[in-house]
């Protein structure tokens, strides 16, 4: 038979290896959270460079400029755009554009070095990448970091549209130049199929890799001195116990043997052993029938049931809360009705919308989607919207309001999130919309003959990256029987139990056939629709509508 010493010292070893194991479950789960954070920045940072592409081959198709201008146009204004505020890009952010040429594309655009436009992208230095991912849910395929990572752009937009790509690239050092050592970047690709181009950007993320084997060696200093701690504790609790165990062992056999409950250990010896002995006598007097063990496991038990009903009512409070300070209906205006419904994915949302009644009798229309979700999302959603209503009185447009929110979002911050928007401001007397877009996605419009189209693009940023945005403002008139439709890409981001995207297509589709109805009847319509294509799968994102009638001859 195994000592005390020898049993306290293995029993020690389960709690160390447990210890470990959830360490490292931590650190793992801490590193792909970073990792797909910055997966996610990199994709909206992308979408913006995207929707300014869109934006100019849609000047170019109306007419407004020529087909070489409009490229021309967009080069320039993508060639002079920088961002930071993730470590190791030292604010300087930038896009690359290549054709579709195969197997090596030309370079279109590179946002630092202008020289390699109009080349072939062939260069030596472009033989590394390590990775690539079909979309932004594929598999990540390993490459052998000799590949060209240009050509592999061509071929996730030639087979996906879009994906991720990481390859190995220097850094720009602080005093001017570049290292030698070559950093792992993370990059988002996306086709822009008009021209025929690829547009991509990309974010260093060794940081992380850092970060952490920093957390991986600091927990194991911990756990040597938690292991040292214990072994010491072990130690000194076997020596400290061993004689007054066997001494309870003895009285416990005599108990069991007589059922005297009355039997006690002797008070003697050391410290602790009269201390053990006493505390044995005062066990043995209090189990003096087994009711006395169940009452205390039941008060034990509804304590834990009390306690997970008060954080659950507290959660319910506050999803209440959050849906109170959202209209619960649309402004009473004479020739335009509306409807707006937000249901979370979790308990609380990030998304939200707003009907702000205008003193000069328009209407403000407000949709967005806060990064991320849970409570962190919804703190800062109520933020974003109490200052774009308070911002929306004092603005002499759309384009200003979101200037000004998104100056006073990047200063109450904390948690580095953002917000994209849409405000537009809505005569209902003219059925005039003035708008601006911080990012979010473009709303469709239905005419009363079943044709839908998206509201041209403003390529405005999201709200709280960047301060001091400038924010372009556009116009559409309404006709009668039109109906707008704002939504959140929780609508055509939904997913079925086979994973396929409801997608903005079928959005468009459904609201062609559907949509004409009044606005509650589509807004219930198109909750419906994706209720029904997403079946059993779980939701995985806010969902938020808000439909706008414009009927004026019926009012």
């Amino acid at each position: 038979m195994k000592s005390i010493g020898f049993k306290l010292g293995f029993a020690n070893v389960l709690p160390l290896v447990a210890l470990v194991l959830l360490g490292i479950w931590v650190a793992t789960e801490m590193k792909a959270d970073l990792y797909d954070e910055r997966k996610l920045k990199t994709r909206h940072i992308v979408e913006v460079a995207y929707n300014l592409l869109q934006y100019y081959q849609q000047q170019e198709k109306q007419g407004v400029i020529s087909g070489d201008d409009a490229r021309k146009t967009a080069i320039t204004a993508l060639r002079g755009v920088r961002y930071g505020g993730i470590p190791g890009e030292n604010a300087g952010g930038y896009f690359l554009i290549s054709d579709l040429g195969v197997p090596v594309p030309k370079v279109v655009m590179h946002g630092t070095i202008p020289g390699l436009e109009g080349k072939l992208a062939n260069l030596p230095i472009f033989y590394s990448a390590t990775s690539m991912q079909m979309g932004i849910d594929g598999k990540v395929q390993p490459l052998d970091g000799k590949t060209n990572w240009w050509a592999g752009y061509v071929t996730i937009a030639n087979k996906a549209g879009h994906g991720y790509l990481t390859y190995l690239w220097s850094k720009p050092k602080a005093g001017g130049g570049v290292t030698k050592e070559l950093f792992q970047k993370l990059t988002y690709v996306k086709k822009f199929e008009p021209w025929g181009w690829v547009i991509a950007s990309g974010i260093y993320t060794d940081d992380i890799d850092a970060l952490y084997r920093q957390y991986l060696w600091r927990f194991a200093l911990v756990v040597l001195l938690v292991g040292l701690a214990l072994y010491a504790v072990s130690t000194f609790i076997a020596r400290s116990i061993a004689r007054p165990i066997a001494d309870a062992a003895k009285v416990m056999n005599e108990i069991e043997a007589s059922g005297d409950l009355g039997r006690r250990m002797a008070e003697k010896g050391g410290l602790e052993t009269v201390m053990i002995s006493k505390a044995f006598n005062r066990m043995i007097s209090s189990f003096s029938t087994e009711n006395q063990l169940r009452i205390m496991l039941a008060e034990k038990n509804a304590e834990l049931e009390k306690a997970q009903a008060q954080i659950k009512a507290e959660l319910e409070i506050a999803r209440a809360m959050q849906i109170a300070i959202l209209p619960e209906h649309f402004p009473s205006v004479p020739g335009c009705h509306g409807a707006a419904r937000m249901l979370a994915a979790t308990t609380m949302g990030g998304d939200f919308y707003d009907f702000i009644v205008l003193p000069d009798g328009c209407i403000g229309l407000v949709i967005a989607d806060v990064s991320g979700k849970g409570v962190p999302a919804a703190f800062f959603m109520a933020v974003a919207r109490t200052t774009l209503r308070s911002l929306a009185f004092g603005s002499s447009g759309p384009g200003e309001c979101l200037k000004k929110a998104n100056n006073v979002l990047c200063v109450q911050n904390p948690m580095e999130l953002f917000v994209t928007v849409f405000y537009g401001v809505f005569d209902p007397a003219t059925g005039l919309l003035i708008y601006a877009n911080g990012g979010h996605n473009s709303p469709l419009l239905r005419h009363a003959d079943g044709q839908v189209e998206a509201l041209a693009l403003t390529n405005g940023m999201v709200l709280g990256a960047l301060p001091d945005v400038e924010y372009r403002e556009d116009v559409v008139q309404f006709t009668a029987g039109d109906r707008l439709v704002l939504y959140t890409d929780g609508v055509t981001e939904a997913f079925d139990p086979e994973l396929h995207l409801y997608d903005e297509q079928r959005f468009i589709v459904d609201l062609a056939l559907k949509g004409g109805s009044d606005a509650q009847t589509v807004l219930d319509g198109i909750f419906q629709d994706v209720t029904t294509f997403a079946g059993t799968a779980p939701q995985s994102d806010d969902i938020t509508l808000a439909v706008i009638a414009w009927d004026p001859l019926t009012s």
